[in-house]
């Protein structure tokens, strides 16, 4: 699938209107079918530095849902609930979206703080590497947005 989403982000951007528009309607419908297999879709494309650049860019859309309280909720309680995942990979990935959505909507993410820092906790007991070093990235993001609000 991570091949398909990158080639979608590169057709969204054709300038040939059609495969544009198919591009942009496949991606509409791949949101709305699965939000949370779409949004770890577009971490990792903007988190992946092997991808292609436009594809990385283009990812960043995936922003809009973060416009008002509603989705935001939506999302947030999603990348949440992967967390918790049977799987080590999509738990190490929700965390990564946990990342890029810190550095992207810092001052957003008040009402999550202590959700996720009860699911960090629970990460540092329990769990495998790859997915502690997330939680530990995600923490540090903070301190970094943190560090960049009191030298403002």
């Amino acid at each position: 699938m991570a091949m398909k989403v990158t080639q979608m982000l590169l057709n969204a951007q054709s300038i040939d209107g059609n495969v544009r528009k198919q591009a942009e309607e496949r991606l509409k419908q791949f949101q709305e079918q699965n939000l949370l297999s779409f949004m770890l879709s577009m971490s990792w494309e903007l988190a992946n530095d092997d991808k292609p650049i436009d594809s990385r860019k283009l990812a960043g859309f995936a922003k809009s849902n973060f416009s008002n309280n509603m989705e935001l909720d939506y999302v947030m309680r999603i990348v949440c609930e992967a967390t918790l995942s049977l799987e080590v990979k999509m738990r190490q990935a929700a965390f990564e979206c946990l990342v890029s959505i810190s550095s992207m909507y810092y001052k957003k993410l008040a009402p999550y703080m202590q959700d996720i820092f009860n699911i960090r906790a629970k990460v540092v007991r329990e769990d495998e590497e790859p997915v502690l070093l997330q939680a530990i990235e995600f923490w540090s993001s903070i301190c970094d947005e943190e560090i960049d609000i009191l030298e403002e």
